[in-house]
């Protein structure tokens, strides 16, 4: 629910802030969610019975912003009380960025531990095909094989030995 709320934001503030703006805005606003680390923060944004404007006038004071879009954006979060939004419209404005940029993250999972230049020139290879600036990351996985999967762009490349000798086996059932 929060991830579709924060997506009809962040599609509102690409429109109004321009490339650069919302760079800046996303610097702003992850002030803003680095508070929500502080319980009490979370406490005073939750409750009840501290007032609307205060709670305005709270995170105002975190943003330390003279840009008057910027005041309105949380000026409007307050109104509409979604000031527990801004984590999820960080997110989605991350995402966004990226994406305007293309730069996406990678995850190669695998058993074995490759050298760094081999991880270069699998993020290299994979960036060049893709037509995208990567990040590689590296997990270890207790699973036989290599997968390398980019998440923002539904992209998935998978090899198994497992799934090798199944594929192998069913070709030469079908053979006879």
């Amino acid at each position: 629910m929060k991830e579709l709320v924060a997506r009809r934001y962040v599609k509102a503030l690409v429109q109004s802030f321009g490339g650069q703006e919302i760079a800046s805005l996303l610097q702003t606003l992850q002030k803003v969610r680095s508070a929500f680390a502080d319980e009490k923060f979370c406490e005073i944004i939750a409750a009840p019975y501290v007032s609307d404007s205060r709670k305005v006038e709270l995170v105002l004071q975190i943003v330390e912003s003279s840009d008057s879009k910027i005041q309105h954006l949380i000026r409007l979060l307050g109104e509409k009380n979604r000031f527990a939004f801004i984590p999820e419209i960080c997110a989605e404005l991350e995402a966004t960025l990226a994406a305007m940029n293309k730069e996406y993250v990678a995850v190669l999972s695998s058993k074995e531990t490759f050298d760094e230049a081999t991880l270069e020139n699998i993020k290299n290879t994979f960036a060049k095909k893709l037509n995208v600036n990567l990040a590689l990351k590296h997990e270890h996985s207790d699973k036989e094989g290599v997968r390398l999967v980019v998440e923002d762009l539904g992209v998935e490349v998978a090899f198994s030995q497992e799934r090798f000798v199944s594929d192998l086996r069913e070709h030469i059932l079908r053979a006879f």
